[in-house]
């Protein structure tokens, strides 16, 4: 379930994050927020540019869903928040719906794995040397769910895994952030989605580079086949919730995505349907 926040749960700015540990695509603050159950929580919040805010709040609403629905590690709640157009400085001459309601609408997730938890935030690709990049892809290899996180971002169309999105807790303790980039595609509002195309799968790539170029046999990929199999009974049998929470944040923030969030229910559908027959090509390629 995704969660609403009104404007007085954000109770107080703890540090903005560096585009190095948590906001690229968005402003994003490490806040204390007062959620609805009157729990108090460390957690982030993403203030996206008017240009994106529909786009992001709904790629992240699904890969939040969606990561749900396969038991991925990853926060235990998210919420829309309401974000005082005077408290973060937004310009409501450029932005039609903070101007006509005083807020705009955030992405909030709880602080993974809680505040007094080690987490390392690890550093964007380009900034990472070739050493470690093999260490990583090493812990990566050894952690249970890498297999299953394959999978899931083939199912989504996630274009933008990368090593600063994933939160090292432990050895075998690795969360998943961020799903601002999915469907295939940047951006959906101006760029048509195709469930058939095998976009760019970077823990796929991760998995293939274990073998340094030869040919992966059948029975060692297979695992990611049996999870994806797995996850497609889940998604079946959490969809009826889904939609209804997406059609619901749809309503809330004014996108009117009508028929384009059939377009999205199919994109996965077909994913998990034809995964068996693109995986040996897209790891042949």
């Amino acid at each position: 379930m995704i969660e609403m926040i009104e404007q007085d749960g954000y109770l107080s700015t703890l540090k903005e994050m560096s585009p190095t540990s948590g906001g690229i695509s968005a402003k994003t603050y490490l806040a204390e927020v007062l959620w609805p159950d009157g729990e108090v929580i460390e957690s982030f919040v993403k203030l996206f540019p008017v240009n994106t805010r529909i786009k992001e709040i709904i790629n992240e609403s699904f890969g939040f869903l969606l990561a749900n629905s396969a038991n991925l590690r990853q926060s235990s709640r998210a919420a829309l928040i309401k974000l005082d157009v005077s408290e973060f400085s937004i310009d409501t001459s450029t932005d039609s719906f903070a101007q006509t309601n005083g807020f705009v609408y955030g992405w909030v997730t709880s602080s993974l794995g809680g505040k007094d938890l080690k987490k390392v935030y690890l550093k964007n690709p380009q900034e990472i040397a070739n050493d470690e990049a093999q260490q990583i892809i090493s812990l990566l290899d050894s952690w249970p769910n890498f297999k299953s996180l394959v999978a899931f971002d083939d199912c989504i169309g996630n274009i933008d895994r990368n090593i600063g999105n994933l939160i090292f807790i432990k050895k075998d303790d690795i969360g998943i952030i961020d799903h601002g980039q999915i469907f295939g595609v940047i951006d959906w509002q101006y760029e048509s989605i195709d469930p058939t195309f095998n976009c760019t799968n970077y823990m796929l790539n991760a998995f293939k580079a274990q073998y340094n170029g030869t040919i992966i046999h059948p029975a060692i990929y297979q695992p990611i086949l049996d999870v994806a199999a797995r996850n497609s009974s889940f998604y079946d049998k959490d969809k009826v919730d889904i939609h209804g929470c997406i059609t619901h944040i749809d309503q809330t923030i004014g996108s009117n995505l009508d028929k384009k969030i059939d377009d999205f229910f199919n994109y996965f559908e077909v994913r998990f349907a034809t995964i068996a027959t693109r995986l040996p090509h897209a790891l042949a390629a």
